[in-house]
């Protein structure tokens, strides 16, 4: 069913040329290399962290939404504004690499 559901929503309102994979991998690729290059030292492997991180935000998401309370709100921006610095420090990294 969820399979059904995914392939619906990525199929329904579609733009020409619009890559799903790609909109998640310009994301999710920099942020795991953030999480390669600084997990050293760490008792958890790097797909341990990364699914916690990626598990936190769908969670602080949920709670934002479903509470509406501040500080569900300000740690999910809190948590959005990490992504972002881990994507900045890592997009021209992880474009070269994945270019070559």
């Amino acid at each position: 069913m969820a399979n059904t559901v995914l392939h619906t929503a990525r199929e329904w309102h579609t733009p020409g040329g619009w890559n799903w994979d790609g909109v998640v991998a310009t994301i999710d690729d920099p942020v795991h290399a953030y999480l390669t290059a600084h997990s050293t030292g760490l008792p958890l492997p790097v797909t341990a962290l990364h699914l916690l991180w990626v598990a936190s935000g769908a969670v602080l998401l949920l709670m934002s939404f479903l509470f509406g309370g501040f500080g569900a709100r300000m740690t999910w921006v809190v948590w959005g504004a990490a992504t972002v610095v881990m994507v900045w420090s890592n997009a021209t990294l992880t474009h070269a690499v994945r270019s070559t």
